[in-house]
């Protein structure tokens, strides 16, 4: 869409495009705090070394399993965004 067929789409038109813009800004946001939280557990782990006692070992756990949600979660926002951009109109 060029630049003049937009500046001519009516008031209902321009309310959905923001919306669009708005609902991009929220999945921006979110890669981005999920992606601060992945490195935050990452650096965790990294931290706790050998880990040795029951406790250790449960927070061990603990951050590997968010560390492998929160990677599918950003593998769902990437995936989304590549069907989006291959299929606009879906």
């Amino acid at each position: 869409m060029s630049l003049s067929e937009l500046l001519k789409i009516d008031e209902q038109q321009k309310a959905l495009l923001w919306e669009i813009f708005e609902c991009e800004k929220v999945l921006d946001d979110t890669e981005a705090m999920l992606m601060k939280d992945l490195q935050n557990y990452e650096n965790r782990i990294r931290n706790l070394g050998k880990v040795e006692t029951s406790i250790e070992i449960g927070l061990m756990a603990t951050y590997i399993k968010h560390v492998k949600n929160i990677r599918a979660l950003l593998i769902s926002i990437k995936s989304t965004r590549y069907n989006n951009e291959k299929n606009p109109a879906l």
